[in-house]
């Protein structure tokens, strides 16, 4: 098989499952650079993602019109529906911030915005 036609064959596997939901149980497949929250306004979780064949990730957490901010939570799952909390970082000001993890953690990752007093925030996790 050349290299065109397994580039396409492995996309196409890509948009199946992420369509049909069996990546994992949030249907999200981990990538390279994938957005977990995008402008939310509200506090509240992302959906799982699937980390298993990464050991080292970067959380971009982009925070817009923040005068007094919030705290945004990284948390880990071993199964997608218990989450203990990873890191918790205190957002106070418009900017970014990045939280980096390495080492092999659990299956899942997600970020959580718990507390919000003002501002949008966007979260992207990146994976090496």
């Amino acid at each position: 098989m050349n290299k065109r036609l397994s580039t396409i064959c492995f996309l196409g596997m890509f948009v199946s499952a992420f369509f049909l939901g069996l990546a994992n149980p949030s249907g999200v497949f981990a990538a390279d650079k994938i957005t977990l929250l995008n402008n939310v306004i509200s506090t509240g979780a992302s959906v799982a993602v699937s980390t298993k064949l990464t050991d080292r990730k970067t959380f971009h957490i982009k925070a817009s019109g923040v005068s007094s901010g919030g705290t945004m939570v990284i948390q880990t799952s071993l199964n997608g529906n218990d989450w203990v909390d990873l890191n918790s970082t205190t957002i106070s000001a418009t900017g970014m911030t990045e939280v980096a993890v390495v080492g092999l953690i659990h299956n899942y990752v997600r970020a959580n915005l718990t507390a919000r007093s003002d501002g949008t925030y966007t979260v992207q996790l990146q994976t090496d």
